[in-house]
This record gives structure tokens, sequence and C-alpha cells, in this order.
């Protein structure tokens, strides 16, 4: 056994980006085989949306399509990519097989982006624990956006890091291209570049202040905001074509509206949330003309949902520090139940896998902020930021009252690499401390 045992150590030392894919597809396999016997492991609400406009992708560009607005809601990025293996068989086992494959491919860009942002051995530990992260693996199969837009969000650090590291506007446009796919997967990001704009100006402000000469890190943030809004900017002028709306998504009003205010007005109030999202459903109906389209009735969403935050902002911040404990620590026990069900002693599966989820999940968000202080302490601090800086923003924008372990998936490759670097430095420690009788 521990011939054994040693025999592996060498193996993920020697060839540790294929021990990380190896570790990783096992278990992402098991989820789609369950998948084959159990349509619910693979698919929910959105995926059948996702799924119908794979199917008919023409709902982009033409008006009269049945999912027109469908197309207007969920931008290309995601339903393109299922449209491929859709093309090949109208069946659920290739898409879940590329589904699986991407989910894999960021467990390896895990091990890739740790390697070089901070050192091999945060790599290794990283990506077998995004390999391995039972949310990961049971999201896997899901028909959902968030694995592409993890492994997107990956490339977008680390083409970042080294656009900052060798002061390139071409590898900061490259950055800025794989931010704005994975902006057109989920439209969540849409307002990443400005935030990043805005800590690069920061830095650079704080850096002449101290009288330190700021370092050349502008021309390769003003590519990758430019590379963004080149794609993002021409599918706001497309639906701006089509609707007389200039919008990306028309998921931001329906979000703001019926989840986000919703969620605050019910934790300020005491009421039920449910009930205030009915409530604002029908206010928004008051203030509608006959014949809008979908992007003007999203406006009108947004608008009202805007306006109802500003009027209640205890409540919105009650709401997102609850979304904000469900999406870090959330087990996800309906999605674990889905794969398990079928098992023998499922229930008994369900409660040790759902375990383990919270297990990893809780243990990850306290390695993280450990890590960061880390970095932090061995002045490693591009990295932390280029790390950090996305981490923060979606924790913002994600933390409503939808939140759950699903919004978590993007966030685990970038956590995984600020808990591995708390969680390399332990046995350095351990080492160096004195000895006692």
């Amino acid at each position: 056994m521990v011939r054994r045992v040693r025999w592996l150590r060498a193996g993920v030392s020697a060839h540790p980006g294929i021990a990380v894919v190896i570790v990783a597809a096992l278990p992402r396999l098991l989820v789609v085989l369950a998948g084959v016997h159990n349509r619910a492991v693979l698919v929910s609400t959105d995926s059948n949306e996702y799924l119908a406009l794979a199917d008919h992708p023409s709902s982009y560009w033409v008006s009269t399509a049945p999912d027109w607005p469908l197309g207007l809601l969920r931008p290309p990025g995601y339903p393109f990519m299922l449209a491929v293996p859709r093309a090949l068989s109208d069946g659920l086992v290739a898409v879940s097989c590329v589904q699986a494959a991407v989910s894999v491919a960021a467990a390896w860009l895990t091990w890739k982006v740790g390697c070089e942002l901070v050192g091999r051995r945060v790599g290794i530990i990283a990506g077998l624990w995004v390999a391995l992260d039972p949310t990961m693996v049971v999201q896997s199969g899901r028909l959902l956006p968030e694995a592409p837009f993890a492994v997107c969000l990956l490339l977008t650090v680390l083409l970042a890091h080294r656009a900052l590291c060798r002061s390139s506007a071409r590898l900061g446009a490259l950055a800025g291209l794989a931010l704005a796919t994975a902006t057109f997967v989920r439209p969540v990001s849409l307002y990443l570049p400005l935030v990043a704009c805005f800590v690069a100006l920061l830095g650079a402000a704080v850096a002449h202040l101290r009288g330190v000469p700021p370092a050349r890190t502008l021309p390769a943030v003003l590519a990758l905001v430019l590379a963004f809004a080149v794609p993002v900017g021409a599918w706001i002028a497309h639906i701006q074509v089509m609707t007389d709306v200039p919008t990306f998504s028309t998921i931001e009003g329906i979000n703001l509206l019926e989840f986000r205010a919703a969620g605050a007005v019910a934790a300020e109030d005491g009421t039920s949330f449910s009930s205030e999202r009915r409530r604002l459903q029908a206010e928004v109906e008051t203030r509608l003309e006959p014949g809008m389209n979908p992007a003007e009735i999203a406006r009108e969403r947004r608008a009202l949902g805007l306006e109802v935050l500003s009027e209640h902002p205890v409540g919105a911040v009650r709401m997102a520090a609850r979304g904000l404990v469900r999406m870090l620590v959330g087990p996800g026990g309906d999605s674990m139940s889905s794969v398990t069900q079928d098992l023998p002693a499922g229930a008994l599966v369900e409660g040790g896998l759902t375990g383990l989820g919270f297990f990893s999940a809780a243990s990850m968000v306290v390695a993280a902020a450990v890590g960061g202080l880390v970095l932090a302490r061995r002045g490693d601090t591009l990295a932390l930021v280029v790390i950090f800086v996305p981490i923060a923003y979606l924790l913002v924008v994600s933390a409503g009252p939808d939140a759950y372990s699903r919004f978590r998936v993007p966030l685990i490759p970038l956590l995984a690499i600020l808990a591995a670097s708390a969680v390399a430095e332990w046995p350095g420690r351990q080492a160096r401390a004195p000895a006692h009788d």
C-alpha cells in the first residue's frame, strides 16, 4: 500500500497536468453515466432554454422566430457551444460529454494558473481540489453555463497576469477577448472591465503618491477594455437595431426587479420573498404600454428595480449577506440528490456527498482567506489582485436571494488557488518550527 501511494505521488509530481485531468475525468464520467439514466441529473429549466436556442440559433437575428424573446434573454455564447454536439445528436449524451470535458478543462486550467501565478505546489493542490470538489463534479454534467464561464474566467486571469507582468497590450487584448467570451456565455461579467479599470487607476494613483513610478500597466488594461468592448458593443448595437433598446441581455432587468429588489423589500420589511416578487411584477405591469417588446419591458423592470433598491438599502445589504453565505458554503442538496437517487442506499450516499460538499466549500473559503494573507505577506501583489478582483466582483453581483451552490462554480477555481497558497505554506512552517520535548 505504501509503495502504491509513493508511486501515485511520483506520478503526480512527474506529470501533474495529466494527473489532474485523469482525476477530474473519472468522477465527471460517473455523473454523465448517471444522467443517461436520469435526465434530471443533466437538465434544469434553464437548460431547456439553452437547448432550444442551440437547436434554433436563428432566434438571435430573426424577430419573428418563436424563441426570439429567449434570444434576448440568453446571450449566444453557451447555446452556440451546445449547437455543435446537438448537430451531431439530438440526445443529451453528446452535449453532457462536452460539458464534462469543459469542467475537466477548468481543473486543468486551475493547475496551470496556480503554477504560473503562485507556484508549482500551489497549482497541483488547487487543480486536484477542483478536480474532486463535490459541487464542481456534480455540476459538471448539468447543461448550464457556469463551467464554460469558469474556463473563460481562468483564461482571462492567466492572460491578464501575463499582460501586466510584460506590459503587453497584445496579451491585454487577448485577455479582453477571453472576458468578452465569458460575458457571452454568462452576462454577469458585463461590468467587470470597469472594475478592472478602476483598480488599475487606483494602483497607479497610490504608486504616484508614494513617489514610486507607476507600473506600466495602463496600456495592457486599456487594451483589455477595448478588446472587450468591441464584440460586446457590437452585440448591444445588434439588439438596439432590433428593439430600439441598447442592452446586452434582458436578464438584467428580471434579476434586478424580481430577485434583488423583491429580496431587499422582503428582508427589510419581514415579508415573504414570493409575495414581494408577485407585487413588483404587478407594479411593473402598470408601467408597460401595449406592444412593448421584451427589451423595452426589461428596461422598465430595470428602472423599477433600481428605484426599489435605492429605497431599501438595509434590506439590500441583508439580502446580499444571506445570498453570499448560500453561494459560498451552500451544499447543493438538490443537485446531489438527483445524482444519487438511483444508487443503492442513495439517501446515505447523498448525505455523505452533501457533507463532503459543505466541508470542501467551508474549508476552501477559510483557507482562501488565509491564502490571500500569505500572498500579501510575500509581496505577490499582482497575483493577489488578478485573482481577488474577479472573486470580489462576482460575489457582489451574484449574492442575491436566488444564489446557491451553482453560482459558486465559477469561483471555485480562483478560491482553490488562494486556498492552496495557504495549504502549501503549512508544511514549510512545520518544517521551520523549532522542536520541543
